[in-house]
């Protein structure tokens, strides 16, 4: 039997909500996707004190509200709501979710990293069918970035989440625009020193010959910007499956 299903991810920077028609857990059709930009991520209460402030928090819930309520409109028999990036490290996260429970009737299940990487990479496997392992994905966020790998279908899966951000840096480093060089020179730093920390995971028995996928903002904008995709008309059907190698990045 097919059913309307909802889900919500609220992240460091967006609430994202997806609308779908599923059948025995898998999805048939997508019906509707939307996105509402919160900026908690740059909330200067957090970069300060770890603590959301009273206005991030307004902000995530009126587009929770909206999002839950669009989801009823179209028929969602069911919404999961999941909050992922920079809440996992703020303070007052507990407070924060018994807020939103409050306020919307949405239960929010706060989760970790290493399960925020796990399902990105069922999310990439769902997208693009028949890609398996060897295989990476990454997801490039706002507040943090996942990882996950695969040699084969034997192997262990390596799964991390590290608080690199595309957004959260960019607020912390670059003041300027453009960024002058003591800008950049400490941005490379400080994400010399995350990876270090992560230095296990890119070995080369890890990575070698894998297909690698990467999701999220950043990954979008470049393929959009390889595509000649306008803003309005980005979107996965248009996007999804992009090739880019890294001399076009660079």
């Amino acid at each position: 039997m097919m059913k309307t299903a909802a889900s919500i991810d609220l992240g460091s920077y967006t609430a994202r909500l997806l609308v779908a028609r599923v059948r025995e857990g898998q999805i048939i059709e997508s019906v509707a996707r939307e996105r509402i930009y919160v900026h908690i991520g740059n909330d200067p209460s957090l970069l300060d004190s770890r603590l959301l402030s009273n206005a991030a928090q307004s902000r995530a819930i009126e587009a929770l509200r909206k999002l839950s309520e669009q989801a009823l409109l179209l028929g969602a028999n069911a919404i999961q709501a999941v909050a992922t990036g920079v809440i996992r490290s703020a303070g007052n996260r507990e407070q924060f979710i018994d807020q939103i429970k409050k306020e919307t009737g949405l239960n929010v299940r706060l989760i970790s990293g290493i399960e925020e990487a796990s399902l990105t990479a069922k999310g990439a496997l769902w997208a693009l069918k028949g890609l398996g392992p060897p295989l990476g994905v990454f997801d490039l966020g706002g507040g943090s970035t996942e990882f996950f790998f695969q040699q084969d279908q034997e192997s262990e899966q390596r799964l991390l989440s590290i608080p690199l951000g595309a957004a959260v840096l960019t607020e912390r480093f670059l003041r300027k625009d453009p960024p002058d060089p003591r800008e950049l020179f400490e941005l490379e730093e400080a994400i010399k020193n995350i990876l270090e920390n992560a230095e296990s995971l890119f070995k080369e028995e890890v990575i070698r010959g894998l297909s690698l996928v990467g999701t999220g903002g950043t990954v979008t904008s470049i393929a959009a910007m390889k595509q000649n995709v306008p803003l309005p008309e980005i979107s996965p059907e248009n996007l999804n499956g992009t090739q880019i190698n890294s001399s076009q990045i660079e």
